[in-house]
């Protein structure tokens, strides 16, 4: 009799032996999945150069080629509109303001063959975004849903909502630089209708890049 019970005893002392063990394996694991997150870094490409402004009227478009893209994905474009520094294209930065309007742009991005020329496009205003004439300096764009090119490509703007003729609706930071190449239409052309993109010889989109790794 002795033997059995101690024997019972025993069993009884190994099954919460290993029902302990079991629950400490559980809470080991859970403290592995909770700690094997990890923060992904963001890596910024800038075009830079001498800055200046222009302008645009309704229709037209200004794009930028971007080369020697680090890995990972693209999530945003940034510009840079009506800036303070705009004073210096006029005397009167007061009467600037209140010639602004609210904008409308719709984000263009086109391949970049190897001779950095304008290819295919990519994206045609799918991404469109807009800026109170209140705004100035940066403005992100989220442009994560695009599909950009792993290698080198053109990325911009087209104007999509009305604006003055003759004076500006608005300014965006342009740069002068020997190592990007640029693209843009003018919708007339001493009178004629065209929307071609021709090659600007200098004038590019003053923009940041920015990739998650």
């Amino acid at each position: 009799m002795c033997k059995i019970l101690s024997l019972l005893m025993l069993f009884s002392f190994c099954l919460s032996t290993l029902s302990a063990q079991n629950k400490s394996d559980e809470t080991t694991l859970d403290e592995l999945i909770i700690n094997s997150k990890a923060k992904k870094k963001i890596k910024k490409l800038k075009v830079k150069g001498f800055p200046f402004y222009s302008y645009y009227i309704k229709n037209e478009s200004i794009i930028t080629g971007v080369t020697n893209l680090p890995e990972g994905k693209i999530k945003s474009v940034v510009f840079n509109f009506n800036n303070r520094f705009t004073r210096f294209v006029s005397g009167n930065f007061d009467q600037l303001n209140i010639n602004f309007l609210d904008m409308e742009f719709g984000i263009l991005v086109y391949e970049m063959n190897d001779k950095y020329q304008l290819g295919n496009i990519i994206s045609e205003c799918e991404v469109k975004f807009s800026v109170t004439k209140d705004h100035k300096g940066d403005f992100k764009v989220d442009v994560s849903e695009i599909d950009f090119p792993k290698s080198d490509f053109f990325v911009g703007f087209k104007v999509l909502s009305k604006t003055y003729e003759k004076d500006a609706s608005f300014y965006v930071m342009m740069c002068d630089n020997d190592e990007n190449t640029s693209y843009r239409t003018y919708k007339k052309i001493k009178g004629i209708n065209k929307t071609d993109f021709f090659n600007l010889e200098n004038g590019h989109l003053k923009i940041t890049i920015e990739i998650e790794q």
